[in-house]
């Protein structure tokens, strides 16, 4: 999907990402979701990332959050 919408996104264009972890007791952050490609993505000086704060609580602890990601214009 990520290779698909980040060829066909506009310079002024938006890809909203879901299933972003956060907080999750038993360490799982880099296996579930969009974690890995986020991480990969903060570190692309091409894209800007921001985690939005709202959260959504999962059972068994921890949070899911949406991620926007946008072509940078630098």
């Amino acid at each position: 999907d990520w290779d698909a919408c980040s060829q066909a996104v506009r310079s002024n264009g938006v890809i909203l990402l879901d299933d972003f972890y956060t907080g999750m007791p038993d360490g799982t952050l880099e296996k579930i979701g969009c974690n890995k490609l986020v991480e990969r993505l903060k570190r692309n000086p091409a894209w800007r990332v921001e985690v939005l704060p709202a959260k959504d609580r999962v059972r068994g602890g921890g949070y899911v959050q949406v991620v926007r990601v946008q072509p940078s214009t630098a």
